[in-house]
């Protein structure tokens, strides 16, 4: 009897003893975790930051890329609002062409070129169906604008610019509604689908540049340097088809 308790108390003192080793190891972990408010604020020798040097360095950099890529995006930029100006034209012009063919019927581009801010535009209209009452000319297409910064240029020489049509070729006052303020020109497709006017070859031409025209219809391209080795589109036509085609880039 005596044995039993004697093992019965031993088995108690190891659980005992147990427990207090289990709730010991608890707070030290516990206490390893836990800063007083002063230690949690105190700032940390071992974390990593820019320095001041480092970071105008990367500064300088990213500001010396910046001005090697500038003037690679404007070039791309004056170039896409040519070459958006032109595929517009180019798709107007034979637009009108096939509606002459379709229709038996005159059709006209009309040019219109403004002065800064506003933007050269062009339409196209018909004329009117003999079968009906109506005297004044058809829109087919709405007003539509050139790109910011693009002009329909008229400052090298003949083209269609620079062609004056007569009232039996086309007569303003037939322009339904109120008509865009700005210097008219016009291309006349015939039913035939061929150039009727302008007459002459060397007004069959349309010169797109990227530019500004100010008051009294002055030209002013972006760059003297541009004025001198290029940045033109040239857009010609054929008297008999009436196909427009891009013949160089530059003049």
């Amino acid at each position: 009897m005596r044995r039993y308790l004697q093992k019965c108390d031993d088995l108690v003192t190891t659980h005992l003893l147990r427990q207090a080793e289990i709730g010991c190891k608890a707070c030290v972990i516990t206490n390893r975790f836990i800063r007083s408010p002063r230690t949690a604020l105190r700032p940390q020798s071992n974390l990593s930051a820019f320095t001041l040097i480092e970071m105008l360095a990367v500064i300088a950099i990213i500001a010396i890329m910046m001005a090697l890529i500038a003037p690679a995006v404007g070039n791309f930029g004056s170039t896409a609002g040519r070459k958006g100006a032109v595929n517009i034209l180019m798709n107007t012009m034979e637009q009108a062409r096939v509606a002459a063919l379709e229709s038996g019927r005159d059709v006209y581009v009309v040019f219109v070129q403004r002065e800064f801010p506003e933007r050269d535009a062009i339409a196209v209209l018909r004329d009117p169906d003999p079968d009906s009452d109506t005297t004044t000319y058809e829109f087919l297409t709405r007003w539509i604008k050139m790109p910011k910064g693009v002009l329909l240029y008229g400052g090298k020489g003949t083209s269609i610019l620079s062609a004056t049509a007569p009232l039996t070729v086309f007569d303003v006052d037939l322009i339904p509604g109120p008509v865009m303020s700005g210097n008219l020109k016009v291309l006349k497709f015939n039913s035939f689908g061929g150039v009727e006017f302008p007459f002459k070859r060397i007004e069959r031409m349309l010169i797109v540049s990227e530019g500004v025209r100010g008051a009294g219809g002055t030209e002013a391209i972006v760059a003297d340097k541009k004025d001198q080795i290029g940045g033109f589109e040239i857009i010609t036509l054929r008297r008999f088809t009436g196909r427009a085609s891009l013949e160089v880039s530059a003049i």
